[in-house]
């Protein structure tokens, strides 16, 4: 299970271009379910996806997953979570340009 609550991100925080992305967001998903987030640009879904993938960890609020705060985990912790249970499907290839793929299946 994975519970944000109170959650608030802010660029450029503390400086006079201070901009507040995600301000007061609960987030509840539990497991064996499929979520979608959408929105219109600029509503924060990325910013979003970054926090909850574990990849931006500088935010306001309280992240748990399976009951422990996500600020309490050391970064081999994290690493080993997003390798073991975290997934991403991107929108475009994002792949590096000057690297090839080369893909083989078996029957």
């Amino acid at each position: 299970m994975l519970n944000i609550s109170n959650l608030t991100k802010k660029y450029g925080e503390n400086t006079k271009e201070e901009e507040v992305v995600l301000k007061d967001c609960f987030v509840n998903f539990q497991n064996g379910n499929k979520y979608i987030i959408y929105g219109e640009s600029g509503t924060g879904k990325t910013t979003l996806i970054k926090i909850i993938g574990l990849i931006d960890k500088r935010f306001h609020g309280n992240y748990y997953i399976d009951g422990v705060k996500v600020s309490d985990f050391s970064e081999k912790q994290l690493a080993k979570y997003r390798n073991e249970f975290i997934g991403f499907i991107f929108q475009k290839n994002n792949l590096i340009e000057e690297d090839n793929v080369l893909v083989i299946a078996f029957k």
